[in-house]
């Protein structure tokens, strides 16, 4: 049995552990929360520059005194809003610093502004180069061997000396604990780096901290994988635009799935849904809210539970869709001449213009066919359609009767332009040509999918169309848009009035 497996052979000497050993200093942290930080889910979070982070951890190396940090993202704040008992565990740290878009989010919410998004993937270069200028040995605990290895490996490359005090796989059986803490102590490392993942790693600091003879001790989740180079990182304008996930997502499907696409929207439920608690010891008592009816009516929440939902299915269905557009581009590239990916400006929520994109369904010289005199649809003067149109390739017919050329749109919903539910968003042209009740749909953004797609497509009229969409203005609620969503998907199946 190895120390991933477990967690339930440390609950019980670890809440001992927490009383005897934790309670000062999570008291300590509790006092001193307001003055530099914030509270969330019971959690105490310092809100620190990346330079102070670096500069505490540098400094607890030298002086020797211990010292504790752990990292709170998304993931390890819903583990905290679970179990009360983790809650103590985490702010048993000396520091606590906020990781992750989740957390800054939070942080606005609370009207307390980040100062910086802090994480030890991010700050693990510059604490190299700069233990290897003071002279304070690393020791990394967690992976594999061969991962470590790799680890050393790059490290040395780049900063040839700096000092590696030792290296523990960290997949060792549960009676060689103290045969690992001993060799730790043995290296007389000032820094060591565990790697066991949230929420391992923080109980196991918890229960062996005071046994470890290490000044400064960080909890750094998936970092060895990174810098091993088993994992790449996300581009950086994806890191600086707080969207990194998506790209490990990508990477690890299999592994992430349930903790981005359920967790993320799960953790923003809880944030804006559920009161933060009332303190209750050292740490903080999660109360759940009663809400009746909340979900089958509308609320002021809706547009963030919208946004969450319109994130978490647009990601999933772009990985999980991968191979089909892969098979749809190349269709389309082998049918005609032209680009595979269609973009058209059109407009959105409050007039605002945004690039559209589609997969290609005409040719590409459609523009040079005269096809307005033989246009069949009842909204004349507002959209041309036809059953007949000769612009529409062989490919382009199916995709469309299919409904997955609007497949690329996923991306507008990550971008925000668009959302899953909502008003189709229509042609500068055709906005021009709206009266006062039309204009009505601009006032929230558009979507994939509505009323109007459900129930009859292209064969509705105009008016029609514009009187469903104000339906739904009225109506929206999370329960409106599932059920939308589920008649979407009965309508794409049969096909009926696309064209």
């Amino acid at each position: 049995m190895n120390i991933h497996k477990t967690r339930q052979q440390h609950d019980t000497p670890h809440k001992q552990l927490v009383m005897n050993y934790q309670q000062p200093n999570s008291t300590y942290r509790q006092e001193q929360a307001s003055e530099r930080g914030f509270e969330l889910f019971g959690v105490h979070i310092d809100n620190v520059s990346e330079s102070e982070a670096l500069d505490w951890t540098l400094q607890s190396a030298a002086t020797g005194d211990k010292r504790s940090a752990y990292f709170a993202n998304t993931h390890l704040l819903n583990n905290a809003y679970q179990d009360p008992s983790f809650v103590e565990i985490i702010n048993s740290a000396d520091r606590v610093f906020a990781d992750g878009s989740g957390v800054r989010v939070a942080a606005k919410h609370l009207r307390q502004p980040l100062q910086d998004n802090i994480n030890g993937t991010d700050l693990f270069p510059e604490l190299c180069r700069r233990a290897e200028q003071q002279g304070h040995s690393i020791f990394f605990l967690g992976a594999t061997q061969t991962i470590l290895d790799d680890l050393v490996k790059h490290i040395k490359q780049q900063y040839p000396n700096i000092c590696i005090a030792g290296t523990q796989q960290g997949y060792f059986n549960h009676q060689h604990c103290d045969e690992v803490i001993q060799r730790i102590n043995d290296s007389h490392c000032r820094i060591l780096l565990v790697g066991f993942g949230v929420p391992l790693q923080e109980r196991w600091l918890a229960l062996n901290r005071y046994r470890l003879a290490v000044p400064v001790t960080l909890a750094v989740g998936g970092l060895f994988d990174f810098y091993s180079g088993r994992i790449s990182r996300a581009p950086k304008q994806l890191r600086q635009h707080g969207t990194e996930w998506l790209w490990r997502l990508a990477m690890e499907p299999k592994r992430l799935w349930r903790r981005y696409l359920i967790g993320n929207p799960l953790f923003i439920y809880r944030l804006y849904t559920r009161p933060m608690g009332s303190k209750s010891g050292t740490g903080l008592t999660v109360r759940p809210r009663q809400h009746s009816g909340w979900w089958l009516g509308a609320s002021r929440r809706h547009p963030l539970i919208k946004r969450s939902f319109d994130l978490s299915v647009a990601a999933i269905g772009l990985v999980v869709s991968m191979p089909l557009l892969i098979l749809i581009a190349l269709a389309i590239k082998f049918d005609s001449r032209g680009p595979i990916i269609y973009r058209q400006q059109r407009v959105g929520k409050k007039g605002q213009l945004f690039t559209m994109y589609k997969f290609r369904t005409m040719f590409s010289n459609a523009q040079r066919i005269a096809i307005r005199q033989r246009n069949e649809s009842s909204r004349q003067g507002l959209c041309y359609k036809s059953k007949s149109d000769q612009r529409i390739t062989r490919v382009g017919r199916w995709l469309r009767r299919s409904s997955l050329d609007e497949l690329p749109q996923l991306w507008n919903i990550l971008r925000g332009e668009m959302t899953l539910v909502g008003p189709r968003p229509a042609l500068p042209q055709e906005v021009d040509k709206y009266g006062q009740l039309a204009k009505t749909r601009l006032c929230m953004m558009p979507g994939l999918t509505c009323y109007w797609q459900t129930q009859g497509r292209a064969e509705l009229s105009f008016d029609e169309q514009v009187q469903l969409d104000i339906k739904y203005l009225a109506e929206r609620s999370p329960m409106t848009d599932l059920k939308i969503i589920a008649k979407t998907i009965s309508a794409v199946i049969t096909g009926k009035g696309a064209y």
